[in-house]
C-alpha cells in the first residue's frame, strides 16, 4: 500500500506580507505605492462626537490598567506585612 504526498494548496493570490522593502535588492519603487484612503467629510458635531468616543474609550481602558496596577500593589504590600 503506497502513501500517496499530500496535494498541496493553489495559490490564490493574496499578500500576506509586503515583500518590497526599500533597501532590498529587489526593492521596486512603482510597485510600493500605497493607495491612500478616503477623506471622511464630517461636520464639526460628528468630528467632536468621535474624538469623544474614541477618548472615552482609552479611558475605560487607562482605568482598568491603573486599578490592576493598584490591586497588584496591594496585594504585595499585604504579602509583605
Amino acid at each position: 500500500m503506497a502513501r500517496q504526498k499530500p496535494e498541496l494548496p493553489e495559490d490564490d493570490g493574496r499578500t500576506f506580507a509586503e515583500m518590497n522593502v526599500e533597501g532590498m535588492p529587489w526593492y521596486n519603487p512603482s510597485k510600493g505605492e500605497r493607495p491612500t484612503g478616503e477623506k471622511l467629510d464630517l461636520t464639526p458635531s460628528q468630528r467632536r462626537r468621535m474624538i469623544w468616543g474614541v477618548l472615552s474609550a482609552v479611558g475605560v481602558i487607562t482605568l482598568v490598567f491603573a486599578l490592576v496596577f493598584f490591586l497588584v500593589i496591594l496585594g504585595m504590600d499585604l504579602a509583605w506585612s
